[in-house]
């Protein structure tokens, strides 16, 4: 026991004051409650021997702290009734000062409870608090960047040695914030915080380490009711604004790893696109899980021109944006999927940005964009967060930009992931010296076909090369066949008249010579052939062996570049013939172009005689 025994029944004090100074910031801290009252009863430092506590603090501000209960000496112990009404949160600034540039414009904290000592010193708070109309500007600024209407915490319950805090229920009402993207790109939350910086002669302050038991926290639910954030950006010119109203709740937030936080928010851009988040989070322990599911639909996609001129140099007249998002975060590496659809989107009038791709964004759009005029994207990112080279956002904008770049370099391989068909429907190969389609060619129409049925923006130009060399020769050997045939079908001129008059097809190409008759033939035709010829003594033709009679045939026929250019045409003709057969593809989207030389370039692994796509 104490060496000495003390007991005092009463003390008083009345109509006293505090006067605190703390020069610790860089403006002092002044702060004065006046009146205060004290009373206390049964003072005793014998074990166990309890007193009865009143306090009051008062100022003419309307603050005030009071207290009302029980205590003990020996040892040390309360067990206090605790109620703190209207604390000015401007007047702790130089406080505010050290950790963040804002002004406080105005705010009050209230709280009241039960706080207990135990003489293991074991602390304990359980009771209520609010903050009421919180107002804070940047520094130096004119305009809110964060209000709050209240926030009220119930069902609190504090403890120190062990450290643990419960709470109820959390309120946010009427809470807002804004967010600025200034003119040189940085966002204005991360320059108001100050929280790093450290003065002359200070020690950098370690990291709480790892090891360190977590402290148990879980909180019942967080409420938020009539939130808004006010967004612009001022690095885009005109600037983009956007107004995001939110509201919804997260129930049984914890640090506990096995146990899971559900997420309901609901929130409209510019009062119509609503957005929703749905799922399950783990902010607070120590391995970071979430499962979360993101809806947004219809954005407007117009708003976003100011972004659209200064990245791919054209405002966006119309279309909608919708979002299905899917985050999955465990064990610090995340998955997710990324739908993306855009809705009738339609591009508008030039802008000029320096900062503009180069890459045909309009291509990549009717490349995409189906009949029902949606562009649809699935965009799969996963990756570790402990990654430093590791961002969604970056990943998601990479895909973007490959897309753009697979539109200009690759557009049929893009559309041929597609429907079928990759890189090789970009052309359809002939047999030399023909412009008839082939089975294999007229399977690579069908795809381009349904391709270009289902991208009804696309339109097609198609330009038709030769071999110069195969083709000469297959043309000169065609001519030949031609020539032999055509005796033939003089001879049965009449026979193919009939046929004609019954609607059936009589032509030159109808006639098949049989190998009895080739010499036959092949000798008239020679004949008739106008080219020198070796005479007999009587002035007529000689005939030679059928393989000089052929050889020299073919020396005599001269195949020009008009030919070639014919043919070339021809092989055209004979595909947009054919697309436009199918009904699938208007007239107006394909185009026959003349190719500046009708000499295929190289290909590996492709023939010359070909007809080659683009699109537009």
């Amino acid at each position: 026991g104490p060496a000495l025994s003390l007991g005092i029944d009463t003390i008083e004090i009345a109509g006293g004051g505090i006067h605190f100074i703390d020069h610790k910031p860089s403006t002092p801290f002044v702060r004065l409650f006046s009146p205060v009252d004290v009373t206390v009863s049964g003072f005793s430092n014998e074990i166990d021997k309890s007193g009865q506590l009143k306090l009051l603090f008062r100022n003419s501000d309307g603050e005030s702290i009071t207290t009302d209960g029980t205590f003990t000496i020996t040892p040390v112990t309360a067990d206090l009734k605790l109620d703190v009404a209207n604390i000015s949160i401007p007047v702790h600034q130089p406080y505010i000062d050290e950790l963040m540039k804002v002004d406080i414009r105005q705010g009050g904290i209230s709280t009241s409870g039960r706080f207990t000592l135990a003489s293991s010193g074991a602390i304990n708070y359980r009771g209520e608090a609010k903050i009421n109309d919180l107002s804070a500007m940047e520094s130096g600024g004119t305009d809110d960047v964060f209000t709050l209407k209240q926030l009220s915490a119930n069902g609190i319950d504090l403890g120190l040695k062990p450290t643990y805090l419960n709470i109820a229920e959390v309120t946010l009402s009427s809470i807002f914030a804004r967010v600025v993207v200034n003119p040189e790109g940085g966002l204005n939350l991360s320059a108001i915080m100050v929280a790093g910086e450290k003065g002359e002669g200070e020690a950098e302050v370690e990291a709480t380490p790892p090891t360190e038991e977590r402290v148990p926290i879980s909180i019942g639910s967080v409420v938020i009711e009539s939130g808004r954030v006010s967004f612009s950006d001022k690095q885009v010119v005109p600037n983009y604004s956007a107004e995001i109203d939110i509201d919804g709740k997260v129930l049984g937030l914890s640090s506990d790893e096995a146990k899971g936080a559900e997420v309901s928010l609901a929130a409209k851009i510019d009062k119509y696109a609503p957005l929703s988040i749905t799922g399950t989070i783990s902010p607070l322990s120590g391995d970071l899980f979430a499962d979360l599911a993101i809806d947004f639909k219809d954005f407007e996609l117009s708003s976003i021109s100011p972004y659209s001129g200064k990245y791919i140099g054209k405002a966006i007249d119309r279309g909608k944006l919708y979002l299905d998002l899917t985050y999955l975060i465990k064990k610090r590496k995340l998955d997710s999927q990324n739908r993306v659809v855009l809705d009738q989107i339609t591009l508008g009038e030039r802008i000029e940005s320096n900062d503009a791709t180069s890459l045909p964004v309009g291509l990549a759009l009717a490349l995409l964009k189906d009949r029902q005029g949606r562009v649809n994207l699935d965009l799969p990112v996963s990756g570790s967060l402990d990654d430093p080279e590791f961002s969604v956002a970056g990943i998601v904008v990479k895909m973007f930009v490959n897309l753009l770049v697979k539109a200009a370099t690759s557009p049929f391989a893009l559309l041929g992931a597609i429907f079928g068909g990759g890189e090789e429907i970009s052309y359809v190969e002939f047999a030399p010296g023909s412009s008839t389609l082939t089975a294999d060619g007229l399977s690579k129409l069908d795809n381009l076909i349904s391709a270009l049925y289902e991208r009804p923006n696309l339109n097609l130009d198609i330009e038709g090369y030769v071999d110069i060399a195969v083709d000469t020769e297959s043309l000169r050997n065609w001519r030949f066949e031609r020539a032999v045939k055509q005796e033939k079908f003089r001879r049965v001129a009449e026979k193919f008249r009939r046929v004609a008059k019954r609607g059936e097809t009589a032509s030159v190409d109808d006639i098949e010579i049989k190998p009895e008759e080739y010499e036959k033939y092949l000798w008239r035709a020679y004949k008739r052939a106008e080219f020198p010829k070796e005479k007999t003594m009587l002035r007529l033709t000689r005939k030679l062996p059928a393989e000089d009679m052929k050889r020299l045939m073919l020396e005599h026929i001269v195949i020009t570049d008009d030919d070639l250019r014919v043919l070339a045409d021809e092989r055209s003709k004979s595909v947009k013939d054919y697309i436009l057969s199918t009904g699938k593809v208007e007239p107006e989207r394909v185009f026959i172009v003349w190719p500046d030389s009708i000499k295929a370039g190289e290909k590996e692994g492709v023939e010359r005689s070909r007809v080659e796509f683009k699109l537009k």
